[in-house]
Order: C-alpha cells, then structure tokens, then sequence
C-alpha cells in the first residue's frame, strides 16, 4: 500500500508528499470516488505540481481530462527539457490542493499526445489517491468587518458568572474558534464552559 503513494525519504524534496501509512484513513482505492476527485481537480483548475527523478526536477500542470477507461490528460509543461524528461520517468509523485484539501497520487508513467491540438500527457489512472480531509466539518471563516459573538459565563471567583464576549474566527459543524486579546480576559484550556451562547443570523441564539 505504501509503495502506491509514498516515495522514500530521498525522494521527498520539498517536504511536501506526505507518508500514507499515517492517514490510512484518507486513502481512496474506489476507482469511482478517485474519478469524482480528479473531475473536481479538473473542474477547479486546480495546479498540480509532479516531482520526479527522485525529486530532482517538478512539472507544474493541470489535469484537463479524466475517464476511467481511457485514464488522465494533462497539460503539457512550460519548459521542454522538463516535460522530456517526465516522459521518461517511470513514476511520478502529484499534488494538489482542492479546497483546503491536500491530494496526493502517483502516476506510472506518461505519454505525449495530441489533446484538441495540442501537445499533452497522458497517464493511467492512479490505483489509490491521499485525500487529507481532516476535518469532518465544513470550517466558514467569518467576516472581520461583521464578526459572530460568542457570550462564555465565567466565573469571577465570587461564584457568581460573569459573561465575556469573543470574537469568533471561523465556526463549523463541530466547534467555533474564538479570539481575545493577549493582554485581555481569556480562557483556560482544558476547561468545560457550560452556557456559551451565539446569535446566528436566520437562526437565532444557539447554545
């Protein structure tokens, strides 16, 4: 499995390509699934950056078809020399970002053609493709001019709550991020604070 995606150390130039083995569970194998990733790819002009000769030199593309049956089209490179030898190396480590979302594949090899006229790669489709979704929520960030306000009750030692108000950075699903100021009142870490409150536009207050 680690061979699919996963280039030994000497091959890592930039410290980019990620280990496999470490996010197991963002492996796509479904080659219907690995289609809709790479139509998105496609869909987004998405640049993805290819290394290869263990690292030594990168080609910079796009992909601009994807099928299952007849595989990948890409881009041609810029320079010459570099899309010759991309030819001729036997495999190939891609990333891209779709989203926020780091994707990762590697291609056994391309092959120039003609694509609409003009010259372009193309390749098989990959067996496996690293997805890093790390979140499980769509994550907004919100807006600094019109900023959500988060309402934490705290207590002032008295035992009685007081309520300090946040800013929040970004919210999602399964949290909200807040900010203060480095010399203002904060909150502690790994403490519950039970009763926060936000007023959310077309919803109302949540808790």
């Amino acid at each position: 499995m680690n061979d699919a995606l996963s280039p030994p150390a000497e091959e890592q130039p930039t410290g980019e390509l990620l280990e496999p083995s470490d996010y197991s569970q963002y492996l796509l194998y479904n080659s219907g699934e690995i289609l809709n990733v790479l139509k998105a790819l496609i869909e987004s002009g998405a640049q993805i950056t290819v290394f290869f000769n263990d690292g030594k030199d990168l080609l910079l593309t796009t992909l601009i078809a994807a099928d299952a049956k007849t595989g990948l089209v890409f881009d041609y490179g810029s320079t010459a020399l570099i899309n010759q030898r991309a030819e001729k190396a036997s495999k190939l480590f891609c990333i891209a970002s779709l989203d926020k979302v780091k994707i990762q594949f590697i291609l056994r090899g391309l092959t120039t053609i003609q694509f609409e006229g003009r010259p372009a790669f193309k390749a098989a489709s990959p067996e496996s493709v690293l997805r890093l979704q790390r979140r499980e929520y769509y994550r907004l960030t919100m807006p600094v001019t019109r900023p959500l306000v988060c309402n934490v009750p705290v207590d002032d030692g008295t035992g009685q709550n007081k309520i300090l108000a946040f800013n929040a950075v970004d919210i999602s699903g399964g949290g909200v991020a807040l900010a203060f100021s480095a010399n203002g009142p904060g909150l502690e870490t790994d403490k519950d604070y039970p009763g926060c409150s936000m007023d959310l536009p077309e919803v109302g207050t949540v808790v």
